[in-house]
């Protein structure tokens, strides 16, 4: 069973993660982040740790502080996220960055996607890392685009340069549920599961 360390100082959003994750994972919840740091100190049996950033007063100084004894995923949530804090956390070795009500079958799916060495993150965070990644670099086609299909490429170049789902569905006059399949296959094909993955691996 794996290991989730909770903090936050509102019993609600401890209460939504305990109610989400249910009884597949052995929880433990801190109300006060000295009291959160000094458990880390003694166990390092947590494997992903879900901190709840609205009331932390210095985040930076926090996280800094929190690099120093625990090596583990961390998953930062605000109430309020922010595209340019979240992105300038990143340096700060996140793992994921959400909104503190994520949907309970959402947030399985992120703890999983973590777990498995990869990053979550929110949609809007997602297009502006992949744009700040195209501005950074250019694009170079990769091996997996054999695989694909015509249409495929042409989707895979999109979500490459930061379109969504509905801007692709708009030039290809496609469904969006046509264009959201497409996409899986394309994930499939190049072995990611997300769009930031995908961006990556064009370099």
């Amino acid at each position: 069973m794996m290991n989730v360390a909770m903090y936050s100082v509102m019993d609600s959003v401890l209460n939504h993660w305990k109610k989400s994750l249910g009884t597949q994972y052995q929880c433990v919840t801190y109300k006060n982040d000295a009291q959160l740091l000094k458990a880390l100190v003694k166990k390092d049996s947590v494997q992903i740790l879900l901190i709840d950033e609205t009331h932390v007063h210095d985040i930076i100084s926090f996280l800094s502080d929190l690099r120093k004894i625990y090596n583990g995923k961390v998953f930062l949530f605000n109430a309020i996220p922010n595209v340019y804090h979240a992105y300038r956390l990143i340096t700060l070795k996140i793992d994921g960055y959400e909104n503190i009500y994520i949907a309970g079958e959402n947030l399985h799916k992120a703890i999983d996607t973590i777990q498995n060495g990869m990053c979550w993150f929110f949609d809007e965070l997602a297009y502006f890392i992949i744009k700040r990644h195209i501005q950074q670099n250019k694009l170079d086609e990769p091996d997996f685009m054999q695989f694909l299909t015509d249409k495929e490429k042409e989707i895979a170049i999109m979500v490459a340069n930061g379109l969504t789902n509905k801007e692709i569905a708009a030039r290809h006059k496609n469904a969006l549920s046509t264009v959201k399949n497409h996409i899986k296959n394309i994930f499939d094909k190049a072995g990611v599961n997300n769009r930031v993955s995908l961006t990556l691996k064009f370099q």
